[in-house]
């Protein structure tokens, strides 16, 4: 009955230092992202003000108004409560609004 060796190889000062490079660079392109997503909202904050105070578009785009609100547990409460209940939650509960440059 042959032995098997398990063979492991070492962990080099290259290797560890390739890693712990690598890791600086995320977290500059996280850093650098970041920085890229704020300047984008931004900008697109202004054209949106702009847009809305009657600025002249030179090419194809829309303010739209967005809204969000949780469907999931508007079914659970329709199957349990029916849906005079659904309605008169929908109306009291908080609703998030946004408005978004669409660019066709």
């Amino acid at each position: 009955m042959s032995k098997q060796t398990n063979v492991v190889d070492d962990v080099s000062e290259i290797e560890l230092a390739a890693l712990k490079r690598d890791r600086e660079r995320v977290e500059a392109l996280r850093a650098e992202l970041g920085a890229l997503a704020i300047h984008l909202h931004e900008r697109e904050r202004d054209v949106i003000r702009r847009i809305e105070a009657g600025a002249k578009v030179n090419g194809s785009a829309v303010v739209i108004l967005r809204r969000r609100q949780s469907i999931s547990w508007l079914s659970v409460v329709a199957q349990e409560l029916g849906a005079e209940t659904v309605e008169r939650i929908k109306n009291v509960w908080p609703i998030a609004f946004w408005k978004e440059l669409q660019i066709a």
